[in-house]
């Protein structure tokens, strides 16, 4: 009679386990499920991914852009900023604690903006931004400031036999540091090149305006 009721009370223990654990994994499900609920809020509201800006051929002699976004999501209120770093180079530059500094009326000269474009995902958004392709390499950087990112892409965009090719490197920018996410080059642009051609060193800007 104690054997069989020392096999009870076990039978009844296991139960009681077991019993437990499938509602600690139903509340872990219910968790899992409200979490990837929440993202997917974020991401809809807040938007998702990094933008890249691309050329669009108009004809021998113009090119334009459009800009779209990494993923499945929109990117929202993308204000883009537009430099011309072939005009840039150009301009007085001042050096001082291994800084580049150029007055606000310089640099006016060689940006323009675009404010506030939603980007949808898998559409390309046109910018209102053209270059001579005869005038190349063209060395351009696209500053965007998002709801959910700000990036900067240096593009360079040059012509090989005739053919028009784009190298470009896109970085995530937060708190003054440059985190790469994506670059397109090939093995005759080296670094050099894009250290004296664009204003970083490393992985920190060292472009300011005053």
């Amino acid at each position: 009679m104690l054997q069989k009721n020392v096999v009870d009370s076990t039978g009844l223990l296991l139960i009681k386990q077991n019993t437990l654990l499938k509602n600690i994994q139903k509340s872990v499900k219910i968790q899992n499920k409200l979490v990837l609920s929440q993202r997917e809020t974020i991401k809809q509201t807040l938007g998702d991914g990094y933008p890249t800006v691309v050329i669009v051929p108009e004809n021998d002699n113009n090119i334009s852009f459009a800009v779209t976004p990494s993923g499945n999501y929109s990117i929202y209120d993308a204000n883009i900023r537009v430099v011309n770093s072939n005009k840039l180079r150009k301009m007085k530059i001042r050096r001082e604690n291994n800084k580049n500094f150029l007055s606000v009326d310089s640099i006016r000269t060689c940006i323009v903006e675009f404010n506030k474009q939603p980007l949808s995902p898998k559409m390309f958004s046109r910018i209102d931004y053209k270059v001579l392709t005869s005038e190349s390499p063209k060395f351009l950087v696209f500053e965007i400031s998002a709801r959910n990112i700000s990036t900067i892409q240096y593009s360079i965009i040059y012509k090989d036999k005739n053919k028009l090719n784009h190298a470009y490197k896109i970085f995530k920018v937060q708190n003054r540091k440059y985190d790469l996410l994506i670059e397109t080059t090939d093995v005759f642009i080296n670094k050099k090149i894009w250290e004296d051609n664009f204003y970083f060193k490393e992985n920190e800007c060292y472009l300011e305006y005053k």
